[in-house]
């Protein structure tokens, strides 16, 4: 009996399976001995090859979609977080303030009402403008008088309105979309029909025949009793936001027959981040008022990227949902919504304090503070108190107007092209994506983040310091366990080049 030859198991690529095959052929039919790719044979071995190398990279690719350090596609690191319930932080929607004068000929106060909406010049993109609606009722002064009005990025979706009873008895008008009917059933899912949505403003109403009934959102179902009337929001791979209900044991299910009506606003992100004066009309008119200014709008950012949510998934999961030593802290803090980096500090044995920053390093909102503190608290072991706090911004500059960086540029390049390239790329190397706490900034970093630019020549660097400390040499920029480093003032000069 002919022994067969041996499998080559790591052989999965085209040029392998062909080989094989060809090579077991010898074997199982020693009568063919042509091997001209015209033959048809041949032809059919490597039609199995190429069918065989697909389905190899797709069996590779299942595999790496199962593990947060090899998944490539985001709906995979979003489910693999959901696992460890680690919850990214959502796009937050960008802030200000527009300034209204009234005519000189209006002789009585006017009212904006909140939601009053706001609008930038025509943007190509969006094929349309900008939209930002007021968060608060506001009162214009007659003859020419000003008023300053609180705004946020976004308009709030409305096809019908719902009254809503407060504790104090008074009622609240809710603008309302309808989403759906409850069939009665476990596990409901529900797609919010636009999107970007600030998941902040997402509110979901059960509208039974004698009020509605708010069912209020929740970080996970899995907290929640059959009784709670809650829900949960996932932010899906291409930034829809889908609902999911309760199943009579981790959340109760609205009755059949039900309709669920929802309130929210579309819009938020970075994009929301506006220079002064860019928005320059009010969508409805309103008369008798007219847009004076606009502040610079701030506070916008996109949500939690794929690679942030891969750093800190794992991090957060690795406590265990307690906090013993002093990174336990800082890990379990990645995981409250909208805290993008975290660092703790034990005063003693006793007394932590936790230092953390928002996407793209921004200050975290009071709110964001004491939801950090509370998460914390509630898992510090017995007799730790713990306090958080903001994080400081430590800017690191680069050359001084004395004492500039010096670019050589390359005969054939333009000098403030490469100087540009030179700027951004110490810039990136400090942008908020790629720093943390306590981190050390080395010369030969700077030096690696220019090297081979185009244009680029040479490069000398004679500073490199933190911009709280003589500006002098290029020795190592350390940041202490609260701070985090970020661009400070770049001065170049560029020789050379034309």
């Amino acid at each position: 009996m002919t022994t067969p030859p041996p499998i080559d198991y790591t052989a999965k690529d085209f040029r392998g399976f062909r080989e094989a095959m060809l090579s077991y052929a010898r074997t199982a039919i020693p009568e063919w001995t042509t091997r001209n790719p015209a033959d048809f044979g041949v032809v059919m071995v490597e039609l199995l090859s190429y069918c065989l190398d697909t389905l190899s990279y797709y069996q590779d690719r299942l595999v790496g979609e199962a593990y947060l350090g090899t998944a490539t596609q985001r709906s995979s690191v979003l489910d693999i977080a959901r696992l460890l319930s680690y919850t990214p932080y959502p796009a937050q929607a960008a802030t200000g303030t527009v300034s209204l004068r009234s005519d000189e000929t209006q002789l009585t106060p006017v009212t904006i009402p909140v939601g009053t909406q706001f609008i930038t010049t025509f943007q190509d993109d969006l094929q349309g403008p900008l939209i930002f609606e007021t968060t608060q009722a506001a009162s214009v002064p007659p003859s020419g008088g000003v008023a300053d009005v609180p705004v946020v990025e976004g308009a709030t979706q409305e096809t019908s309105t719902i009254t809503l009873t407060r504790p104090d008895a008074s009622d609240q008008t809710i603008s309302v979309v309808e989403l759906a009917v409850s069939d009665g059933t476990a596990d409901q899912r529900f797609t919010v029909p636009s999107k970007p949505v600030d998941l902040s403003t997402v509110r979901l109403f059960a509208v039974y025949p004698g009020a509605p009934v708010e069912w209020v959102l929740t970080s996970s179902l899995l907290d929640a009793t059959s009784d709670d009337r809650v829900f949960e929001a996932n932010v899906e791979a291409d930034g829809s936001v889908v609902l999911l209900l309760g199943d009579d044991v981790n959340g109760a299910v609205p009755e059949a027959g039900i309709p669920l009506m929802l309130s929210y606003r579309v819009g938020s992100g970075s994009r929301g981040n506006l220079a002064a004066n860019e928005l320059v009309d009010v969508a409805s008119v309103i008369p008798g008022v007219s847009v004076l200014s606009s502040s610079e709008m701030s506070g916008g950012w996109d949500a939690e990227s794929t690679d942030s949510i891969r750093r800190n998934a794992s991090r957060a999961w690795g406590t265990q949902n307690r906090a013993v030593t002093v990174r336990d802290y800082s890990s379990l803090a990645l995981a409250v919504p909208g805290v993008d980096k975290a660092s703790a500090l034990a005063g003693s044995s006793s007394l932590i304090t936790t230092f953390i920053l928002g996407a793209l390093n921004s200050a975290p909102s009071q709110g964001l503070l004491e939801a950090t503190t509370r998460h914390l608290q509630a898992r510090a072991m017995a007799g730790t108190a713990v306090t958080v706090q903001t994080g400081t911004l430590i800017p690191v500059a680069f050359g001084t107007p004395s004492n500039p960086v010096v670019v050589g540029v390359m005969p054939q390049y333009r000098r403030a092209d490469t100087q540009l390239l030179v700027t951004q790329a110490l810039q990136e190397l400090l942008a908020p994506s790629r720093t943390t706490f306590r981190q050390r900034i080395t010369i030969a970093d700077a030096y690696a983040a220019v090297h081979g630019l185009p244009g680029v020549l040479y490069i000398q660097i004679p500073v490199m310091a933190r911009a709280d400390q003589v500006q002098t040499g290029t020795a190592d920029v350390l940041c202490r366990e609260w701070e985090v480093p970020v661009a400070g003032t770049i001065n170049i000069s560029a020789v050379g080049g034309v």
